[in-house]
Order: structure tokens, then sequence, then C-alpha cells
């Protein structure tokens, strides 16, 4: 059976999670234009806070680098201890919780895929119910999402216009699918097995375009190398 958890979020845990969220956004942000700005100013790099040797330099890049790090260790190991003392968990589903949401924030983070693609077939494998397993997969990816987003919009790497396009057909999809998954729960509430197909054929369909897309990537770059 999955573990039990608390299903109501406090204030305490919004300002953590929106702190977090500003401190990892900011200081990326800030460790990507302070590299711009010094790979820009040629004629200045030996000079001030550019000069390679520079300690101004060198604390930013460090406290821009270990510092969100640090935090969001810090915060996980607290979850994980409040989670193993109040909600009774083992120190074992602890670690795998967390090991997963690691996974799922690295993928999500270099290539792009939603996390919803790793959480919503762990949860259901940990015995979580579908609907709730799709609802949480949902919101865990909204902190990924966010964190990710915002730090290619503020480094601008994001097309506007792509991004608008896409996220109006997206936002269509998903209210569709929502919809879908509640009709089955409430018409065909014994089938659990059937959301859980749909999650599985999803994760399938994902895996494959990322696939495909991987080996595009490896091969315009051999290409590009010879």
């Amino acid at each position: 059976a999955a573990a039990s958890i608390k299903h109501v979020l406090s204030r305490r845990d919004c300002l953590i999670a929106a702190s977090m969220l500003f401190i990892v956004v900011g200081c990326r942000t800030l460790l990507h234009h302070l590299s711009a700005a010094c790979s820009e100013g040629t004629a200045r790099t030996h000079e001030g806070v550019c000069s390679p040797g520079s300690s101004a330099r060198a604390l930013a890049n460090g406290f821009c680098t270990h510092f969100p790090l640090w935090l969001c260790l810090t915060v996980s190991i607290h979850s994980g201890v409040n989670a193993h003392i109040h909600d009774r968990w083992s120190v074992g589903l602890v670690l795998v919780y967390q090991a997963v949401s690691v996974a799922a924030g690295v993928i999500a983070g270099l290539v792009g895929i939603g996390g919803g693609v790793i959480f919503s077939p762990f949860f259901i494998l940990a015995g979580m119910d579908p609907l709730i397993a799709v609802s949480t997969s949902s919101t865990c990816v909204l902190f990924t999402s966010s964190s990710t987003t915002f730090q290619y919009l503020f480094t601008e790497r994001i097309q506007i216009s792509l991004s608008f396009v896409y996220g109006a057909v997206t936002l269509l999809a998903s209210y569709v699918g929502t919809s879908l998954v509640h009709q089955l729960q409430e018409r065909i509430s014994a089938k659990r097995s059937l959301i859980s197909l749909i999650v599985a054929a999803g994760v399938g369909v994902s895996a494959a375009l990322s696939l495909v897309q991987f080996l595009t990537l490896v091969h315009e770059h051999g290409t590009a190398a010879k």
C-alpha cells in the first residue's frame, strides 16, 4: 500500500517552496548573466570582477552554485525526517521517494521530459490510487517545470512565440485529459487498471519520442563532427 501522507499544504510548506524556487532561479540567472557579461567584455577580462583570479567573481560563482544545492539538500533532509517521525515512513521508503524526485528533476532540467513521466508510474507502482497518482504527479511537476521555465526565461533561451502556441494547445489538451480521467473514475470505478493503462501508454509514447529525439541529436552531432 502507498505510504500515508498529509493531504493539506500548510502556509509554511508554501513559503518554503516559494523561497526555494526564488533562490534557485535567482542564483542560476545571476550566474548565467555574470558569465555572459565577462565573456562579452573581452577587452576588460582582466579587470575587476571579470578577472580570472578575482575574489569577487570566485565568491559569486561559489555562492550561486553551492548555496541552492545545500538549501535543497537541507530541506530534503528536513522533509525526510518529518516523514519518518510523524508519518511513520521507513528510512528506506524516504530514500526511495527522494531518489525518484532527484532523478525526475535532473531529467526534466536536462532534456525537458515532464516529471509526470516518472512520478505517475512510480506512484501507481507504490500502490497509490491512479486518480490520486495523476493529480499528485501534476502537482509535483509544477515545481520542476516552474524552476526550469523561469531559469530558461531569464537566461533568454525560450522562443516566446512557440511557447504561446504550444502552451495554448497543451492547456486545452490537459483540460480534456483531466476531464477524461474524472469520467473514467466515476463511470468505471471498478476498473482502476484502465487509468493505469492510460498512464503506461502515455509514458511509453513519451519515452519513445524522447529516444527518437536523443538518437537524432547524436546523429546530427556525429555528422557535424565529420
